[in-house]
């Protein structure tokens, strides 16, 4: 009797445990498996935007080395081009002079030859 007791009990115990056993397969684990998802989703969404961070970053840091490199090598074009202008703007200005000159003396011939 005592045996027999002893089975059915344990025949119960082992069919609630395995209820038990059950139900947390079909609500904890899925429950678990959302939560490490999102905590994934997050990670990645982290990571990502460290990633875009750091290659904006890097993006502009090469842009203004490119920039700096073009500018260094265009100097002296820029120097020449400018020392040219400078000349230009003296030489039209000396021919101003000259043209100055010119319309004086002739209105000065005219004047002698009126």
């Amino acid at each position: 009797m005592t045996a027999a007791a002893t089975t059915a009990a344990a025949d119960v115990t082992g069919l609630v445990l395995a209820s038990v056993l059950a139900a947390l397969g079909f609500f904890v684990l899925p429950a678990k498996r959302r939560q490490t998802k999102l905590e994934m989703r997050r990670k990645i969404t982290d990571v990502r935007d460290r990633l875009s961070t750091a290659l904006h970053g890097q993006f502009e840091q090469e842009l203004e080395r490119s920039a700096g490199r073009i500018r260094e090598s265009m100097a002296p074009y820029s120097r020449f081009v400018r020392a040219e202008g400078d000349r230009l703007r003296e030489i039209e200005r000396e021919l101003r002079e000259i043209a100055e000159a010119l319309d004086g003396l002739r209105a000065r011939i005219e004047r002698r030859a009126a």
